[in-house]
């Protein structure tokens, strides 16, 4: 029982730290429970490359030109802005994608849309609907990931958003 406490401690501990990384106005241990339990949920609900996909993202895995050190990179969404996850929790383009009404996009309520709802721990966040946001955040890194990788059918990030969401979500919830 003591190792079970002890690893528990140190699993919220190391994922304390990750979260801290995008500075949500949440306090830590609330971060971290909402965190394990969208990580449970995803485990659980969703295909095994949805949950990675928001583990990578949680832990800055995405191959982005602010990761790599690479300045000149842009948001491959059309924004002037800097390719990175910090940009992407709050770009006007992906918010626009994330508030897209069923099936073009998971409908997230435009008052919540944000860094916190981006990450799936805003408290107003239903299962229904981090199930959905995780999906549009799956779309969200493959599309991304294809246009940066040069594939000329993907030019259009945004685009092809909806398209991976549509095909992505498909039987996976209703409505």
């Amino acid at each position: 029982m003591l190792t079970k406490m002890c690893a528990e401690y140190a699993v919220e501990k190391v994922l304390g730290n990750k979260m801290g990384r995008w500075q949500l106005p949440l306090p830590s241990g609330t971060l971290v429970r909402r965190c394990l339990f969208v990580c449970k949920l995803l485990g659980a609900e969703a295909p095994p490359r949805i949950g990675a996909q928001y583990w990578r993202m949680v832990h800055n895995g995405w191959c982005t030109g602010r990761r790599f050190q690479d300045s000149s990179a842009k948001c491959v969404f059309g924004c002037d802005s800097e390719d990175s996850i910090e940009h992407y929790c709050r770009c006007k383009v992906v918010r626009e994608f994330l508030c897209m009404p069923h099936p073009n996009g998971p409908g997230l309520p435009i008052e919540i849309a944000g860094p916190s709802a981006f990450f799936l721990v805003h408290q107003r966040l239903t299962k229904k609907t981090v199930l959905k946001m995780a999906i549009a955040l799956h779309a969200i890194f493959k599309a991304r990931h294809a246009h940066k990788s040069g594939q000329p059918a993907y030019a259009r990030p945004l685009k092809v958003s909806k398209s991976f969401f549509h095909s992505s979500d498909h039987g996976l919830y209703r409505g």
